[in-house]
């Protein structure tokens, strides 16, 4: 008798034990997120924190003045840039990291419900800078408004301005403005700062940028990009920022994150609009609802372009999707 009664205890613990495999975690709910997810055993739907602040201290040597980030030349700006770009690469890597295996369903969830914010390095930069205030803060404080309406206009787009990109846009004070050396850039006429005086030929343009969708998922989904050329004293950069958008449930939209391919692709010309260089530049996500492919031929300020020469591409494998644009150009 008591051998059957161990047998029968070690059978349950056995088939106790057997069921652990996976864990059905509920994260908090977004607002269009009732599903569950499950999370592997040992796997935690808690984000948790990340070493992109080990990586070095990029506001060295910036400081505010006049409202407007100050920098010793072209070259601490460039590498303040690149610094704040890595930092924000790592933090999402980090992120995809720890919850890459799921469906992109679950791990929007889960993007949304942890509310983990990608620019997250961004924020921390501005925070350390007394009296400051990002053209970056502004334009998100508009997209989130922008994301609550049922529809998404494009006509009202706030990422659809002169200086693209969330590093870019973290470094122009909310006027439109950097000071680097002696001299203040300012972007808000739409010409490249200083080279506000400048156009190159009739065939050619120094700066523009715009925007354009991609509804899917019958209408569900939505990709929302924009690209441009900034010329400046700092060199000419073409830009693109890829988003995608899902549709909740009780109204507006929220992110989505998949696999994305992106790339600007063209060619640069000289002042006098001949052939100067072609450029490729890809970058390539897993899991994320964001990619910023960009180009910058620094200290190369009087490059230009037309409307045919610069193609931002994207690819959306997962949903046979492909989307391209040429920004607009001004002549």
């Amino acid at each position: 008798m008591k051998k059957s009664i161990y047998a029968l205890v070690f059978g349950i613990f056995i088939l106790s034990s057997s069921c652990q495999k996976d864990i059905a975690v509920v994260p908090s709910k977004a607002d269009d997120t009732p599903t569950t997810t499950s999370i592997q055993k040992g796997k935690s739907n808690t984000f948790t924190a990340l070493s992109y602040s080990k990586q070095g201290d990029c506001s060295s040597g910036v400081y505010v003045e006049n409202g407007m980030l100050v920098f010793t030349d072209a070259n601490h700006f460039k590498t303040t840039l690149e610094c704040l770009e890595q930092q924000v690469e790592d933090h999402n890597q980090a992120f995809e990291n720890q919850y890459g295996y799921l469906s992109d369903d679950d791990i929007s969830n889960i993007l949304e419900s942890t509310n983990f914010n990608e620019f997250q390095p961004l924020v921390d930069f501005e925070s350390t800078l007394v009296d400051y205030k990002s053209l970056r803060n502004k334009v998100e404080g508009l997209v989130a408004k922008w994301l609550n309406k049922p529809d998404l206009d494009m006509n009202t787009y706030p990422r659809n301005v002169p200086v693209i990109g969330q590093g870019m846009r973290t470094l122009v004070n909310e006027s439109y403005q950097v000071k680097v050396g002696n001299d203040i850039l300012d972007f808000s006429t739409n010409n490249g700062g200083n080279n506000a005086s400048l156009t190159a030929s009739n065939s050619c343009g120094i700066a523009g940028f715009s925007g354009s969708e991609r509804p899917f998922d019958n209408n569900n989904k939505k990709l929302v990009a924009n690209s441009g050329l900034l010329p400046s004293l700092l060199g000419s950069i073409v830009d693109g920022e890829v988003y995608i958008y899902r549709k909740k449930t009780n109204g507006g939209w929220n992110r989505f994150s998949t696999k994305i391919q992106s790339q600007v692709v063209g060619t640069l010309r000289n002042f006098n609009c001949n052939f100067d260089h072609n450029f490729s530049k890809f970058d390539d996500v897993n899991n994320r609802s964001h990619v910023n492919p960009r180009y910058r031929a620094w200290f190369r300020p009087l490059l230009s372009a037309n409307d045919n020469d610069l193609l931002l591409q994207v690819d959306l494998s997962k949903y046979s999707i492909y989307h391209s644009m040429h920004p607009n150009i001004w002549y």
